[in-house]
Parts: structure tokens; C-alpha cells; sequence
């Protein structure tokens, strides 16, 4: 089941607990599905079977609307077969069972033509991502290369220039390790006062 599914499903079975306090949630699961089976295993044809279970209580009256969740398996293959083109469905249709109207299929027949749609949405997104992958990867390779930079300092060269704004240059080459003294010293007191002055020693 989905996320939304899930939160669906308990939402319903409060509301069932609301009706009937002593109500045991397997034995709708065993009513629904002829078997004792997992909430998080249920399939969408399993959760649509619980669902009008769980109606039968919160909603007695209304026979339509358990009907109608019994018969969402049809409604989600119509909706994927409505999904694509028609005439691609009627071609599809008549070269896998004779008819050209999906509405004609049995539930079995309608959520394999559902089944086969969906694959091969998915082959057509995968060869479409496949083209647009193999024709970018030679325009990458054609692309100029990245202007590499030496920092002034220390030296160390191969920066981008991003990379030579984040560098913090200790005044030693990373690459051979020797070190490119920087020059330290202390400033005389005249240099300092030319300096505060703004004359350039």
C-alpha cells in the first residue's frame, strides 16, 4: 500500500471501531479476502476488498459505494489504458485479444493490457533518457576545459578559480611540500609609520 493508502486504511478502521468497539480488524481481512493477511501486504485489489469490508459496517446503507470499492482493480486499469493515445490501446487490444475496446476486456484481461502500457511507458522514459545521456556525454567531452589557475603565493597550482577563492594559502606548495618561505618579519618604526601614512615602503 501507499502512504496514502495506509493512512486511508486506518482511518477507516477507527471509524469501524467508532461502530463496533469489539470489532477484530483480521477477521474483516479474513472476511474480505478469504485469508488472515498483513495490513502492509495488502495489494491495491486486497486494500479495495478490505475497504468495502470495513463499509459494511460504517456505511451500511450504502450498497453503491462498497460496489464501487470492490470494482476500483477495473476503474485504476481503465484509468492507465485511458491514459495513453486510443488508437495505440485499440491497436494494442487487437493484437493481444481480438477487440479493439478495452471496455470489453475481462478484469484479468484489462490489468495485463494495464500491465503492458505501463511497461512500455517505462521502456520508452528509459530509451528517452538513454538518448538524451549519449547526446550530452559528447558535448561534455567537447566542452573547453576548465581554466586552471597557480596560486601567487605558494605556488600550488591546478585551481579552478572558485577553488583559488577558498584556498587558504599557508605560503607552502601542497604539491611538492617544499616550502616557499613566506617572508615575516617585523616593520621597522618607520616603515610602520610610512605604512599608516599610506607611502609604500
Amino acid at each position: 500500500m501507499t502512504t496514502k493508502q495506509t493512512g486511508w486504511y486506518w482511518r477507516e478502521w477507527a471509524a469501524v471501531r467508532r461502530a463496533m468497539p469489539a470489532a477484530d480488524r483480521h477477521e474483516f481481512h479474513r472476511r474480505a479476502l478469504g485469508q488472515d493477511k498483513s495490513s502492509k501486504l495488502l495489494t491495491n485489489k486486497d486494500f479495495d476488498a478490505v475497504l468495502a469490508e470495513f463499509w459494511t459496517v460504517t456505511h451500511p446503507d450504502n450498497v453503491h459505494s462498497q460496489m464501487r470499492q470492490r470494482d476500483q482493480t477495473r476503474v485504476r486499469a481503465m484509468h492507465t489504458a485511458m491514459s495513453f493515445p486510443a488508437i495505440y490501446v485499440a491497436r494494442v487490444c487487437m493484437d493481444k485479444y481480438g477487440t479493439r475496446d478495452p471496455e470489453h476486456l475481462n478484469l484479468d484481461h484489462l490489468c495485463q493490457l494495464a500491465m503492458t502500457l505501463n511497461k512500455r511507458r517505462e521502456g520508452i522514459e528509459d530509451r528517452q533518457i538513454r538518448a538524451a545521456e549519449s547526446q550530452a556525454a559528447p558535448a561534455a567531452a567537447a566542452a573547453a576545459p576548465e581554466l586552471l589557475v597557480t596560486c601567487p603565493r605558494c605556488g600550488t597550482e591546478n585551481f579552478s578559480p572558485r577553488g583559488l577563492r577558498a584556498h587558504k594559502c599557508t605560503g607552502q606548495n601542497r604539491q611538492t611540500g617544499a616550502g616557499l618561505e613566506i617572508e615575516k618579519r617585523r616593520l621597522t618604526a618607520e616603515e610602520l609609520a610610512g605604512a599608516l601614512a599610506g607611502d609604500p615602503f
